[in-house]
């Protein structure tokens, strides 16, 4: 599990979250939304000390183990341009070898499967240079996954996705959360998709949070419309709900 204990982020003359207090079970989906500037992908930061903050993040027990307890697979991640996505996918092993110590039998099968689970063997000796943006997207993925922790941290991870390919990589984590027992927590856009696939869902707004629930209880007009604005509406189907833009043609 993780927690967020009185966590505040702020630069100088400015608060970006907090303070905020959220706590993931283990085992659980959960999904931050909020529009932009909300805080999500602060928070995720924070957790992994990406980024300064007051207040406490734990995981588990509260027994760290730095590099192994949590997967991050940031947002905007460094991409070096002659590395190969086999390489790249490699060093979410990291954690695991001792000083000087070669990669093992046991990280480079973790690491294969990993790629294979994101359909990336074929390019595996390809340069991260000659790759497209939602395959750039898998491979960091694939590295967050080799990393085999109990806690994933995705920052917007189907932000260059296609649609099938984003439902096919949430399809994924989905599966992988239940065969491992993992704890994901997902800053995500996509509101429909958050909906589909989290257990929960977590509205950020102004740093803060402004709602969490289910999709039925979250996913409502006067939430979306009070932090979103007029452009959005919601829809049902099945009973469950679905969000689109609503823009009225202007008339002439």
């Amino acid at each position: 599990m993780i927690r967020w204990e009185a966590v505040k982020v702020a630069f100088p003359g400015d608060t970006v979250i907090g303070p905020v207090d959220i706590e993931v079970a283990s085992g659980e989906w959960v999904a931050i939304i909020g529009p932009n500037g909300a805080g999500k992908s602060t928070l995720l930061r924070a957790a992994v000390g990406a980024i300064e903050h007051e207040g406490e993040v734990s995981f588990g027990n509260g027994a760290r183990r730095p590099g192994i307890d949590v997967a991050w697979m940031p947002q905007r991640p460094n991409l070096p341009e002659e590395m190969s996505v086999a390489d790249y996918a490699l060093l979410g092993r990291t954690p695991y070898l001792g000083y000087l110590q070669s990669e093992r039998a046991a990280d480079f099968a973790a690491t294969e499967s990993a790629l294979a689970r994101l359909d990336l063997l074929e390019v595996a000796a390809r340069k991260l240079a000659t790759l497209s943006g939602g395959e750039a997207q898998r491979v960091v993925l694939a590295r967050a996954l080799a990393q085999e922790s109990p806690v994933l941290l995705l920052d917007e991870p189907t932000s260059s996705l296609d649609l099938g390919h984003a439902v096919e990589v949430l399809d994924l984590i989905d599966e992988l959360r239940r065969d491992r027992d993992l704890t994901v927590v997902t800053a995500i856009h996509d509101l429909t998709l958050a909906e589909r696939f989290a257990d929960r869902l977590i509205l950020m707004s102004a740093g803060g949070v402004v709602a969490e629930g289910d999709g039925q209880s979250v996913l409502t007009p006067d939430l979306l419309r009070a932090h979103y604005g007029p452009g959005v509406e919601v829809v049902f189907q099945d009973g469950r709900p679905t969000v689109i833009p609503n823009r009225e043609r202007k008339r002439q």
